[in-house]
């Protein structure tokens, strides 16, 4: 209940309310006379009441306060009541091959070879502007070392997400194909929670082991590596 998060952002106790008037008066309360900024990430929610409902608790705020909202939806946009909107484009061709060169070669010898550097802007040009793809494409480059490696990636793997326009699922589907066996079982497993379920890391690789998809003898190895780069080759 987005009433209810925002309490708990807002340095309420987190509390499990039983009636809808309890969380909206509580959430009038700690707005009242207040200025703040909110800011709704990735919002789906298109029921248009929902909205007014929303509205209603939050206008009891200081003047100058601001909701922001993300969303990748243009009736959510429609629905929420924006008054200004602002569509994210693409990157350009410059800014897109700045993103790719610090993710792909940083301080790495590979950057003085003028060959790869060709078929990186080839690639580049292939993930038409869009920053999760070149960010994805970019991840999976680092870790391949030759010229027949990165052609075969562009002609091969490459097309999965050029021919569905830079799809969002087809971009995470490559990565994912990408990942190591025992990776992808550990991946799956994470299907069996629900939406924004919190888990302590550690108690996840412990339900990986007594799964049989990890030995007990890599579980440090793993974790170290999730403590470092915070499950990034998973999620």
């Amino acid at each position: 209940m987005v009433a209810e998060k925002i309490v708990e952002s807002g340095g309420g106790e987190k509390a499990n309310y039983l009636q809808l008037n309890a969380v909206q008066n509580d959430l009038r309360e700690m707005l009242d006379g207040k200025k703040y900024l909110l800011v709704l990430d990735d919002v789906w929610n298109e029921d248009h009441l929902k909205w007014l409902n929303l509205k209603n608790m939050l206008i009891g705020g200081a003047k100058g306060s601001k909701i922001l909202v993300t969303t990748r939806s243009d009736m959510v946009a429609e629905v929420s009541g924006s008054v200004h909107r602002h569509k994210l484009g693409v990157l350009s061709e410059e800014e897109a091959w700045t993103l790719f060169e610090k993710i792909v070669f940083e301080c790495n010898k590979e950057h003085e070879n003028s060959n790869l550097v060709k078929i990186g802007k080839e690639i580049v040009r292939k993930c038409g502007g869009v920053p999760l793809a070149i960010r994805t494409v970019g991840s999976l480059l680092r870790l391949k070392r030759t010229e027949d490696e990165w052609m075969y990636f562009k002609n091969q793997d490459l097309s999965s997400i050029t021919r569905g326009g830079n799809d969002v699922m087809d971009i995470l589907r490559l990565s994912y194909n990408h990942l190591p066996r025992h990776l992808k079982i550990c991946f799956a497993y994470c299907s069996l929670y629900p939406k924004y379920f919190k888990i302590c890391r550690f108690d996840l690789v412990d339900m990986w082991i007594a799964q049989g998809f990890i030995k007990a003898i890599l579980a440090t190895e793993i974790i170290w590596r999730m403590l470092r780069i915070h499950i990034s080759w998973i999620c």
